[in-house]
């Protein structure tokens, strides 16, 4: 959709915007619009319903005693600014553990292995202020994560212009409580009643990033990151056993982003490694992923 010389309205039973070649002009000059080609329409219960949706999700995927830990992060050092929501889905490479090695033996060890495993995830940030975000997000067999990301350094992605430096801090923390059970015919002794069992988990977050915009539309950064955390799987029924591992992860944060009126599409990686002290396990790798997002 492009500009003509008389202005676009927009309307709705909630909001009215009026667009037109001198507001969209002024607008850019403050960095507020750029490229005005797509306006996406919206009121303001879509930012309450994105976060609903959110929640939603974590009834739409079966439990499991495996658990996937990402080193890359689906977040830039620019907030969404005061007011604004931002929604993504990305997809991205993580690693996968699995407590241990035989769940369905007689006696269940305590060996863990890890594996690398493709991720979905959703993720929501809503600008409390020009300087700070709140941040949620979850995928199946992930943890539920919340955030807090301050702004330190340059303006926020609702009004970023070519030359913006920004320098942000994130802190957070993912829990993971659910349930599930070892069916019979999973057991190596059939004999024996179906296991059940229960999942604690949760590791704190920490990232410094850094970026700076290329092209008022082009962000590039890079940060470093730190997550430290704890698994617990505890047999309840059949054999009671308990299997604790605690879980470390850290390394190099990048990525680009690309911004298009309201659309976000963010290309992002890390390199690092998770590992678990308690086990000597350890897996170094270069995680990469893709995410498309929504500002309003």
């Amino acid at each position: 959709m492009f500009f003509k010389d008389e202005g676009l309205i927009i309307k709705d039973d909630k909001k009215t915007d009026v667009f037109s070649p001198q507001r969209s002009s002024e607008a850019g000059k403050r960095g507020l619009l750029r490229e005005p080609f797509f306006i996406f329409p919206y009121n303001e219960e879509m930012k309450v319903n994105s976060w609903a949706c959110l929640c939603c999700l974590l009834f739409l995927f079966s439990c499991s005693t495996q658990q996937k830990y990402l080193l890359t992060r689906v977040r830039t050092p620019e907030v969404a600014g005061g007011g604004n929501n931002r929604f993504d889905i990305a997809v991205s490479k993580a690693t996968r553990m699995q407590p241990s090695t035989n769940i369905g033996a007689v006696v269940v060890d305590s060996h863990p292995t890890l594996s690398s495993s493709a991720v979905v995830n959703a993720i929501n940030a809503f600008g409390l202020t020009d300087f700070m975000d709140i941040e949620a997000s979850w995928g199946p067999q992930q943890s539920f994560l919340t955030s807090l990301k301050i702004q330190f350094l340059g303006a926020p992605t609702s009004s970023a212009a070519q030359g913006n430096f920004s320098l942000a801090l994130r802190a957070g923390y993912g829990l993971n409580i659910g349930a599930g059970k070892v069916s019979r015919e999973e057991l190596v002794d059939r004999r024996l009643a179906e296991r059940t069992y229960i999942i604690e988990s949760g590791y704190g977050v920490f990232d410094l990033m850094l970026g700076y915009r290329i092209l008022a539309p082009l962000l590039v950064y890079v940060g470093v990151f730190r997550d430290d955390g704890r698994y617990a799987l505890n047999f309840e029924k059949g054999i009671k056993t308990k299997i604790e591992h605690s879980v470390d992860g850290s390394g190099i944060s990048f990525g680009t982003q690309y911004q298009r009126g309201n659309l976000l599409l963010h290309l992002f990686g890390a390199s690092g490694k998770i590992e678990l002290p308690q086990s000597q396990v350890e897996k170094r790798q270069l995680d990469i992923g893709v995410s498309l997002g929504l500002l309003y």
